[in-house]
């Protein structure tokens, strides 16, 4: 495969805030399309048991705020949005914001 190395323009996706949620996801699809590398592998829990998923980081803009964010992949292609913010990244968005 042959890859170009230019900067795409910014990308808007909507994002589902679940409070409940230990772990931030993103799509796996879309994670590879935005050239998001996997770091690795973490057990997360879900309604379904325990899985072992790939995770990785990517820089986002929440709110104003740019920061790297860590997250797993998942296949989100069935659910409402692609991305799920999870109490990991809503506590670091706290955390900024108490900061400033």
């Amino acid at each position: 495969m042959h890859q170009i190395n230019e900067k795409w323009p910014p990308l808007t996706v909507e994002a589902r805030v679940d409070t409940g949620a230990d772990r931030s996801s993103i799509d796996e699809m879309l994670a590879e399309a935005l050239g998001w590398d996997i770091d690795g592998e973490k057990t997360i829990k879900s309604v379904n048991g325990r899985k072992i998923r790939e995770y990785g980081k990517g820089l986002v803009t929440i709110e104003g705020v740019k920061f790297h964010m860590v997250t797993t992949y998942a296949d989100r292609s069935k659910m409402s949005h692609p991305v799920l913010i999870g109490h990991d990244v809503i506590v670091d968005l706290l955390t900024i914001s108490e900061e400033e």
